[in-house]
């Protein structure tokens, strides 16, 4: 079924029914509610959106939510651009807002936070200019996969902790399997991935450029979650490829041979 904007109660209002008036706001089951503090607070000012309606996720307090916590933080930090952790469509009021009626409860997205300094090559952080996008829909754009790849899987995983499965329905189209690394183990050995320093190669340009990056640590999300993706076979792909045609071809082999030394064995007897 289509997917809702959650109806407002007594203690709110849907997010797309938010006015500016009413001041800086967080969700709760999907409703937005007055966001009373402590803070901090980062709250959207503006939204490039195809839909109107997204406008009332403005003065929406983007470190309220948990999955976009983290990355706020880190690109606080680090003066570096971060990714977030992936979340699904119903959990964000800004997806929630911008993608209602879609008709799939599986659609999921991250959030990509470049900094944005006081000045140029300054040193303090005054905003940022953030990037939403939905990973099937995303690589399902770009990306161009090999003709055979209709029975190849795709796992998106980071370095939060998180993983989800897609199937390739054909040269360019993802299908959602599920959250979590759901291939077959035993090909493990034949996986083609990206690495998570390809990724987060723009941190590094951008380090190198702004000399921003001056703090170092062990923490590996430290800046943010890095993705990277991989691609596994599958019983469907190893089965296109077996054939029972090696055995008929021996057989027949077996067969003629069986026959021509008969065939010169009964002439030379007889």
């Amino acid at each position: 079924d289509c997917i809702p904007e959650p109806e407002a109660d007594s203690n709110g209002t849907s997010v797309s029914q938010r006015s500016l008036n009413e001041g800086i706001f967080t969700t709760e089951n999907g409703v937005a509610v007055d966001d009373e503090g402590p803070g901090p607070y980062s709250p959207v000012w503006q939204l490039a959106s195809w839909l109107n309606e997204a406008n009332g996720a403005v003065l929406y307090n983007q470190y309220s939510d948990d999955k976009l916590r983290h990355a706020l933080d880190s690109m606080l930090e680090s003066k570096l651009p971060v990714a977030s952790e992936a979340y699904f469509l119903a959990d964000n009021a800004i997806t929630n807002v911008t993608a209602a009626g879609r008709d799939r409860q599986d659609l999921v997205f991250a959030s990509f936070f470049m900094p944005v300094v006081d000045s140029f090559g300054g040193d303090s952080v005054i905003g940022s200019i953030s990037l939403t996008f939905e990973l099937e829909e995303y690589f399902s754009g770009i990306a161009q996969f090999p003709k055979d790849s209709r029975t190849m899987v795709l796992v998106f995983e980071n370095i939060c902790g998180q993983a989800f499965t897609y199937s390739i329905e054909d040269e360019s189209t993802l299908v959602f399997v599920g959250e979590g690394d759901l291939h077959n183990p035993k090909y493990n050995s034949l996986v083609q991935r990206t690495e998570y320093e390809d990724f987060n190669a723009i941190q590094r340009i951008v380090s190198i450029l702004r000399l921003l990056n001056k703090n170092e640590s062990d923490d590996p999300t430290t800046y943010g979650c890095s993705y990277r993706m991989s691609v596994y076979p599958s019983e469907e792909l190893e089965g296109s490829y077996e054939s029972n045609s090696p055995a008929v071809l021996v057989a027949l082999v077996v067969v003629i041979f069986v026959l021509t030394t008969s065939f010169f064995f009964v002439y030379d007897f007889y």
